[in-house]
């Protein structure tokens, strides 16, 4: 197979790529790097055209870098500088987006990424965080009294407008079942 079938190969993968020129400070330590060539996918990622991005700097796209991004320029020098491969999971605050890294160096000062967008539990767990806050915003906001039973009929959630007309304290609330409001107890008959 020619060289234009591996080269198409990659431009059409939903694997970001891009081919980067690592970049030191005086001191020969790693402190930028300039893009080289991206494909489509990485491209996408990034969120820029790929004239936007090839002969640029990391620090000129996203000027903003944090701590951990720059942490990550370190990583990718060693491997640009020393030779092999590594596999980071990183997040990238300016993308906001974790991702899957593969970094490989064909040549001394020459690195290639691999990207791929990481759907991980720690993506999950600030998701679902996020949503619960909204939620509960929702839940405690509403006029009228909500509450929800589980399947063995047991009061799993309600709101503060719940407890206020019912005069259930939330301690009190989280031990009542749905037959105990058809019991006929004085403070139920309120609700």
């Amino acid at each position: 197979m020619n060289d234009n079938f591996y080269k198409q190969l990659i431009e059409d993968s939903p694997t970001g790529y891009a081919y980067h020129k690592i970049i030191c400070d005086v001191d020969g330590v790693p402190c930028d790097y300039e893009f080289i060539d991206v494909n489509k996918a990485f491209a996408k990622v990034i969120g820029l055209k790929r004239s936007e991005i090839v002969g640029r700097k990391i620090s000129s796209i996203l000027p903003h870098l944090n701590k951990s991004e720059l942490d990550l320029i370190h990583i990718y020098g060693d491997i640009a500088i020393n030779g092999g491969e590594k596999e980071v999971e990183q997040f990238s605050e300016s993308l906001k987006c974790f991702y899957n890294v593969v970094i490989h160096s064909p040549e001394k000062y020459y690195f290639t990424t691999q990207l791929g967008m990481v759907i991980s539990r720690r993506c999950v767990e600030d998701e679902l965080f996020n949503e619960k806050i909204l939620t509960d915003a929702i839940f405690n906001s509403a006029p009228g009294m909500i509450y929800l039973y589980d399947q063995q009929g047991r009061l799993v959630r309600w709101n503060k407008k719940h407890e206020d007309l019912t005069g259930y304290s939330s301690n009190e609330l989280s031990k009542i079942s749905i037959m105990d409001w058809f019991k006929g107890d004085e403070k139920s008959q309120k609700a």
